[in-house]
């Protein structure tokens, strides 16, 4: 009986080695994963060098700054600092701005490439620095549109900056995991299965939750950190009821909605499946804390990300954290609206 002898050969993205005429086969099929896969890590370098830029453009423009406060006058060298400055940092910002965009959409098109590196911190963190670029790029036709506000933000402002980030953020979670079957919205716990008690968790956690982060903010104003993140929405006490109601919908469930699917559905489950579920606890309430830029509400907004996570975990779907986010947010909003005006 004749005895067919097979080269063995090695295919670089899969691990273990195959005989002859299937690892033939496994690589030309597997040809567009490795494209894929180069595409990334050629994108992942493009958004470090848009960064690297960026940087040398603020630093050249703190340069020509500084000639020019000293020397009191535009003289050649500060200028020519300030030009360098601007042509770096737009240079900088177009390339990193491109190279984030393929970072972490192009996996959104096969699931292996999806699959892989889901869970890793750069992933995540690439993630929310696409949604936050690209909702503030979003703004600035509005704002030039409108024109910039004087001092604190309008209510049609706010109302425009929680739309854009939030829809944003669903988006993204939706192209990067949930396109590409790395995580569904059934995972997630998005079904209509047990809906009636995981909408009655939702309601009692929401009131529970604002009780919570009541007395946190208390505690911490015992300790000298006065709470301020009221004030960023100080300008809803003299809105219209219709942006009131508006700020109630959206403000409420649009971000209970989105920020949950990022932050648990999204955040909270990667890390669980790839760095276990104590760092996912941490990390994922760490980001949700990071992205609300106060650090006076901090371990506030910490304590919330962890709550939020551990109703997530413990009742299997998103709609329980999700409206518990919403009746925190809204409950927050009514005390401000109906409330007396702040400093008063």
């Amino acid at each position: 009986m004749k005895t067919e002898l097979y080269d063995l050969v090695r295919v670089n993205s899969f691990e273990g080695w195959y005989a002859g005429e299937d690892a033939r086969l496994l690589a030309a099929m597997d040809r567009p994963l490795m494209r894929g896969a180069t595409a990334i890590r050629i994108m992942g370098w493009a958004t470090l060098a848009g960064l690297g830029l960026m940087l040398l453009g603020a630093a050249a423009l703190v340069i020509g700054l500084v000639e020019a406060g000293t020397l009191n006058r535009m003289a050649a060298e500060s200028l020519a600092s300030l030009l360098v400055g601007l042509a770096l940092g737009s240079l900088g910002g177009l390339i990193f701005l491109v190279g984030l965009v393929g970072y972490v959409l192009i996996p959104a098109f096969q699931w292996e490439l999806a699959k892989r590196d889901y869970g890793s911190h750069r992933t995540i963190l690439a993630s929310l620095a696409l949604a936050v670029v690209v909702s503030n790029l979003v703004s600035v036709p509005y704002f030039l549109i409108q024109g910039m506000p004087d001092a604190s933000l309008r209510p049609r402002d706010l109302l425009f900056g929680i739309t854009a980030l939030e829809l944003v953020l669903g988006l993204i979670v939706y192209l990067r995991v949930v396109r590409p079957g790395v995580i569904t919205w059934a995972q997630m716990g998005l079904t209509t299965e047990h809906l009636g008690r995981r909408v009655l968790i939702g309601l009692a956690s929401g009131l529970g939750l604002f009780l919570l982060a009541a007395v946190t903010g208390l505690l911490m104003s015992r300790l000298g950190i006065e709470q301020t993140q009221s004030q960023q929405f100080a300008s809803i006490q003299g809105a219209p009821p219709l942006q009131f109601g508006l700020m109630l919908l959206l403000g409420g469930l649009l971000t209970g909605f989105c920020e949950e699917s990022f932050f648990r559905g999204f955040a909270f489950q990667a890390y669980a499946d790839s760095k276990g579920l104590g760092q996912a606890y941490l990390f994922s309430s760490f980001l949700f804390a990071s992205v609300h830029l106060d650090w006076r509400a901090f371990v506030p907004i910490l304590v919330l990300g962890f709550s939020l996570a551990f109703i997530y975990r413990r009742s299997g779907s998103l709609i329980p954290s999700a409206l518990a986010h919403a009746v925190n947010n809204m409950l927050s909003f009514c005390i401000l609206y109906f409330g007396p005006p702040l400093g008063g």
